[in-house]
């Protein structure tokens, strides 16, 4: 075709391949059968651009399209729209574009012919299915934030890691990044896009590492899916910085480096799958969409197959089906760690009960006693009344376990328990201390009311032709001195008064 000097392709010129890359294309009949054609080009990383178009008179119209120009221009959800046709309508028979400093040049081989009303109606339902992609993908976020309040697990984190670059890449992919940040270019939405699907990639790694089973996964295969994951993100990052020098292979490598990442990941869970593993299941059936797509670009980047339209329109279906399913294993491994957890709980619960209570009379237990004493003592107020500890035993306790056996021994203690708990208020400590003897503490108004319970319990409660209770001492927390805040000294105080009421006459208070 006809072109400027400047177009001149000559061997001293080759030096400027590296920034510049030219495309050139023959319209031929490609325009038939469209009313008011524009030019869309799938574009990429890059700078300026100029579109010269050729007429069948011989006619140029070159026109120089700034960054600012390229954003105005912009058609969700990869392209850019361009004028075709000269002002009265005629159509080129020719196009050449230059673009500079280009990074992917592949995207630029993508060049069509449509309908004005089509670009913009694809424009429209662009923008209209990635806001709805990313509001969709907003319900996984608020279900993680239930499920990490309640579990605390760092794959859910990972899962909100990744679901936030899915949003991420979205915003830049859709170019809704424009809308958002007015400044922005196609350089930056650019960048965007490979930065979340690197943070992507990563996130995906680590969340199949911790939601797949380790044992069956083997240390070998989680390493490999930690450096597929960090991999991947790191060369993204390191390609995107090194971008001037790597124009033409910086995509490629960029590809091949997820194409690793998704080969590995989907290796893993094949080989959980295989073994069981249903997470690894569920994972797999989520991944394979986004798998299929993510491979089929990598083969297209590089030139194995043809380009169709699938590989962009059913990326969001794919992203969509994934990021649901994903949502659906990390719902299900939380719920599973939730009742695993609560039944650890139930079981500890029922040996700390166990542990603390008497396995005989079914009442809390020295130990019970002791850690509740030490509660009860840290909150006593003298204003709110005094605490008696009193202690008592069963009179001939002895004689009965050796005239009658153990076993109606082991009845008398039970039912004794039984009537000393009834006796009780609800908020009174009763406790086995060992043997025969028993412990009860209780909140009482004054000294008389301490001796009047004591009276009834040992005459109406507790009356047995062998049983009475034993000693009682009383002791204000408030005026007790700095060493006595554990029962121990309390305990053994009552214990010598019983002793000694014991020695001097039995049934004694």
């Amino acid at each position: 075709m006809a072109r400027r000097a400047e177009f001149d392709c000559g061997p001293d010129k080759m030096a400027k391949a590296t920034y510049t890359l030219w495309i050139a294309a023959d319209i031929g009949a490609a325009d038939e059968g469209l009313g008011d054609p524009v030019l869309r080009v799938r574009t990429s990383r890059h700078g300026a651009f100029t579109l010269t178009r050729q007429f069948a008179d011989g006619r140029l119209i070159t026109t120089d399209h700034s960054l600012a120009d390229q954003t105005a221009r912009w058609r969700a959800p990869y392209a850019v729209s361009l004028p075709y046709t000269d002002e009265a309508g005629v159509r080129p028979t020719a196009i050449l574009l230059k673009i500079d400093n280009p990074f992917d040049p592949t995207n630029w081989y993508d060049i069509e012919l449509a309908e004005r009303a089509h670009d913009i109606a694809l424009h429209h339902s662009g923008r209209i299915t990635s806001a709805l992609v990313m509001g969709l993908l907003f319900a996984p976020l608020l279900l993680n934030g239930v499920f990490f309040l309640a579990l605390r697990e760092r794959f859910i984190l990972f899962h909100t890691m990744m679901v936030t670059g899915l949003i991420a890449n979205h915003i830049a992919w859709s170019g809704i990044i424009f809308d958002l940040f007015p400044q922005a270019t196609m350089a930056h939405r650019s960048i965007t896009v490979y930065l979340a699907l690197g943070w992507v990639a990563m996130s995906a790694c680590l969340l199949i590492g911790r939601l797949c089973s380790r044992e069956l996964m083997g240390a070998a295969w989680l390493r490999a899916l930690h450096i597929a994951g960090f991999g991947c993100c790191a060369v993204t990052f390191a390609i995107i910085l090194a971008s001037p020098w790597l124009p033409f292979v910086g995509a490629q490598i960029i590809h091949l480096a997820f194409g690793a990442m998704v080969l590995t990941a989907i290796s893993v869970l094949v080989r959980n799958a295989i073994k069981g593993d249903r997470m690894a299941m569920l994972q797999l059936l989520g991944l394979s969409g986004v798998g299929l797509v993510a491979v089929s670009r990598v083969l297209r980047a590089n030139g194995v197959i043809a380009d169709l339209p699938i590989f962009d329109l059913g990326f969001y279906t794919a992203v969509l089906i994934e990021a649901f399913t994903t949502s659906v294993v990390v719902a299900l491994r939380a719920l599973s760690l939730r009742r695993e957890r609560d039944r650890i709980e139930q079981e500890r619960d029922q040996v700390m009960h166990l542990a603390q209570t008497d396995e005989l009379t079914g009442i809390p237990n020295r130990r019970a006693f002791i850690t509740r004493f030490d509660s009860i003592f840290a909150r006593s107020d003298r204003r709110q009344g005094m605490h008696a500890l009193m202690i008592l035993d069963i009179d001939h306790f002895k004689q009965v376990n050796d005239n009658f056996g153990h076993a109606l021994g082991d009845e008398i203690l039970q039912q004794f328990a039984g009537r000393l708990r009834d006796a009780c208020r609800a908020e009174d400590l009763v406790a086995r201390f060992g043997g025969e003897e028993f412990l009860l503490l209780a909140r009482f108004q004054g000294e008389a009311r301490i001796r009047d319970f004591a009276e009834r319990l040992c005459h109406n409660h507790l009356r047995w032709s062998e049983t009475a209770p034993g000693g009682c001492c009383q002791s204000d927390a408030n005026s007790s001195p700095p060493d006595a805040a554990t029962p121990t000294p309390f305990v053994l105080q009552a214990m010598r008064v019983c002793h000694s009421a014991n020695a001097a006459e039995r049934r004694a208070l």
